[in-house]
């Protein structure tokens, strides 16, 4: 059940934002710079840590939204819920494993990241601008984590549908200001 009168459980977060539109406009414009701006990571990328983060955060909503962009953005169906089993994220790609450990630490215990998290990144054929993508990366899909749990609302698959469907290739965060999305 929603914590709110003017929300259904099943209801996501485009309904917070149209609750009050004003207030998460600016949100707005930090997820589409962040997760659609430039970087050296990938969208799909990009989708996949803020999956990760949400999955290590127990959001099922954000998990659920965010595995079915990624996957819209053909992130194997099957990765997400390996890393989520492991410990270290040994199932992704090479390149891409010190940037979810440092997503995971950033999540989990920001104040230990160190130094050589980011030569990790480095090391791994990333710019240092990188591991601040993916320090931001885990910062909004936290504080998103936080809005839609403290909300009560969880979505549903069909709901995780359309959102892959609205931020998937072509589709826009800032979509969610006037249409709903997101």
């Amino acid at each position: 059940m929603s914590n709110f009168s003017f929300l259904k459980t099943e209801d996501g977060m485009h309904n917070i934002i149209q609750h009050n539109v004003e207030r998460f406009g600016s949100f707005l414009n930090l997820a589409e710079s962040i997760l659609r701006g430039a970087s050296e990571l990938s969208v799909a990328e990009r989708e996949l840590v803020f999956a990760y983060v949400s999955a290590l955060n127990s959001c099922s909503y954000c998990f659920g939204t965010h595995k079915a962009v990624a996957q819209a953005f053909d992130i194997d169906e099957g990765l997400l819920d390996k890393l989520v089993e492991e410990d270290k994220p040994a199932a992704a790609d090479e390149k891409l494993q010190p940037c979810l450990s440092l997503a995971k630490k950033a999540t989990r215990e920001a104040y230990r990241i160190e130094r050589s998290d980011i030569d990790a990144i480095v090391d791994a054929g990333w710019s240092e601008e990188t591991a601040h993508d993916v320090i931001s990366i885990a910062a909004i899909a936290s504080f998103s984590n936080i809005l839609v749990d403290g909300h009560g609302v969880t979505g549903s698959p069909a709901h995780f549908q359309q959102v892959a469907e609205a931020l998937g290739p072509g589709g826009s965060y800032l979509d969610a200001k006037g249409s709903g999305k997101g």
